[in-house]
């Protein structure tokens, strides 16, 4: 459930981004990286930084039964730390970048960045799928 509800939500910022700024979601992608310990979001536009986006902003319900808000963070840390530790780079360095190629933001595609150096494509299951759970079950537990 968090996979395709997380996709969802990148989704919708991604459109929302595009229409605040008036341009079609292929030119919007959304920047994840570590800030003072934890992960952070922001919107861009043209892979230019235009604002940083709460998790709250990303999701803005009233009720999280699933507690959906809480697990985003989570997982794009321990993507983050895991990908650090596999390509021996330091986790502040390393960023997230999600974008799409058409302009209503079906499809997603996930890069990975040291910097400015793209390191690799992953797909979302990477991020939020089941194998991504267990891990970060278990570093919590």
């Amino acid at each position: 459930m968090i996979e395709s509800k997380s996709k969802s939500i990148m989704k919708d910022a991604i459109n929302v981004l595009a229409l605040e700024h008036k341009v079609s979601a292929e030119n919007i992608q959304l920047l994840i990286n570590i800030k003072g310990g934890s992960p952070k979001f922001f919107g861009m536009k043209e892979f230019r930084v235009v604002k940083e986006i709460t998790v709250k902003e990303l999701y803005p319900v009233l009720v999280d039964m699933f507690q959906i808000r809480q697990m985003i963070p989570a997982f794009v840390a321990n993507l983050i730390v895991d990908t650090a530790e596999k390509e021996n780079l330091l986790p502040k360095n390393l960023a997230i970048i999600i974008s799409t190629q058409d302009d209503e933001a079906k499809e997603l595609f996930v890069h990975v960045y040291n910097e400015t150096t793209p390191i690799k494509q992953i797909i979302w299951k990477d991020i939020f799928g089941q194998e991504a759970m267990m891990k970060v079950m278990a570093k919590q537990g």
